[in-house]
């Protein structure tokens, strides 16, 4: 399996979600009320802004495949607490670390296809090789969160939960044998604002 082929797959393990918008009523299953949901949900999209800035800085600076195999990693291990979910602190750790798991995946996943793309003189191939994953990411992610909603229905959440834990650990080891070629470090502040001068020019 070439490169480009070990992308769309990873892309199409990306898609795969059982459980989707159902976390919520999982949420009302393990007894938390909605002030406690709220709570949660309102820290994950928090995290994720404050997230941005240092995981970018990874992706940037040290590796793009480093950032995103970090990323997959944080979030499998999201995922297992989420499978333990026995109390509010625990709730809240969920909703941290999907955040920064997430965060160290954004921008990073597309830059790192592109610089292989680049390397491999095939940047160009870009758009199609986007378009082709969504034709496939979006009919995937219908079917398997239909799939999760019945299985949760019959069996309860933990299997659904469990597949989306096996998914996720096949998308790190994916990760890890997809290579990342000439890598080059952007050099930039993250933290201070260009002056007026430097903006001008």
């Amino acid at each position: 399996m070439d490169v480009i082929q070990r992308y769309k797959l990873l892309l199409a393990l990306l898609s795969i979600g059982f459980i989707g918008n159902l976390i919520v009523v999982y949420y009302l299953i393990k007894g938390f009320s909605y002030g406690q949901i709220g709570i949660a949900t309102s820290l994950s999209v928090l995290g994720a802004f404050l997230f941005e800035v240092p995981t970018g800085i990874v992706g940037d600076r040290v590796s793009r495949k480093l950032s995103v195999l970090i990323g997959f990693s944080i979030h499998t291990l999201s995922t297992v607490v989420l499978i333990l979910l026995s109390n509010f602190p625990m709730l809240l750790l969920y909703s941290l670390l999907a955040a920064l798991g997430a965060a160290f995946v954004s921008g990073s996943l597309q830059a790192w296809l592109f610089d292989n793309l680049r390397h491999l003189k095939k940047e160009k191939e870009y758009r199609r090789i986007m378009k082709d994953a969504k034709s496939i990411t979006i009919p995937l992610s219908a079917v398997t969160l239909i799939t999760g909603a019945f299985l949760a229905q019959f069996y309860g959440f933990i299997l659904p939960l469990f597949l989306s834990l096996v998914v996720e650990l096949s998308a790190v080891v994916l990760v890890a044998t997809i290579p990342e070629y000439d890598f080059q470090r952007i050099d930039k502040g993250y933290l201070t604002m260009p002056s007026a001068r430097s903006a001008n020019l």
